[in-house]
């Protein structure tokens, strides 16, 4: 479900449609919870602090890297114009790019 807000984001062609698909994207993304549970259990006490000082990390390095790579993907009409059309796809749905790769990494 997560994977479909996602994608609907990058369908938005206004702030309002953007701001909702946002929404339901972080109410359907239980993933931090989970994550911390598995790791509790796969984990014992002399590892369990360096596999959360790890999930920490790897979250501070996404919540950076990922606004980062969205933005030089975002757009690509106006970015690549050699590439993209203003009247294609990307031209009319200028957030689909960034969404659409995170679904492959």
């Amino acid at each position: 479900m997560n994977s479909l807000c996602l994608l609907a984001f990058g369908f938005s062609q206004n702030v309002a449609m953007a701001v909702l698909t946002r929404f339901a994207t972080g109410v359907f993304n239980g993933n931090i919870g989970i994550i911390k549970s598995y790791l509790g259990k796969v984990t014992d006490s002399s590892n369990s602090s360096h596999a959360m000082a790890l999930l920490s990390g790897a979250w501070s390095f996404g919540t950076i890297m990922a606004p980062m790579i969205g933005g030089f993907f975002s757009n690509p009409a106006d970015q690549y114009p050699e590439s993209f059309s203003q009247d294609s796809f990307f031209g009319q749905c200028m957030f689909f790019f960034p969404p659409w790769l995170s679904l492959f990494s």
